[in-house]
């Protein structure tokens, strides 16, 4: 479908997401040094404002702000559930 808003993460990385229709059947397999495990969670689940919870923690010396999605027991946080956030607030989900 095309790419979304880039987004910077606290490291200094600008990652540019894409938005596609993936198949049910399409084979995929994630990157071993990228991603240690993955899961499916439902689209009007994740872009759901109530589901998105706004954080803070340390992180070397400073307080820092996230967002975390919990799915079950899996925990969609950081960059990622940002970057969904930002997504969610582009569709104005209601």
């Amino acid at each position: 479908m095309g790419a979304i808003d880039p987004y910077r993460t606290v490291t200094g990385y600008v990652v540019t997401p894409v938005l596609a229709v993936v198949q049910p059947d399409q084979p995929l397999s994630p990157h071993e040094h990228e991603v240690a495990d993955w899961f499916e969670a439902p689209l009007g689940f994740v872009l759901d404002p109530t589901n998105q919870q706004y954080k803070s923690a340390l992180f070397q010396g400073r307080e820092r702000h996230y967002y975390e999605i919990m799915w079950g027991e899996r925990r969609i946080w950081g960059a990622t559930a940002s970057m969904i956030v930002n997504l969610s607030r582009r569709l104005q989900w209601n």
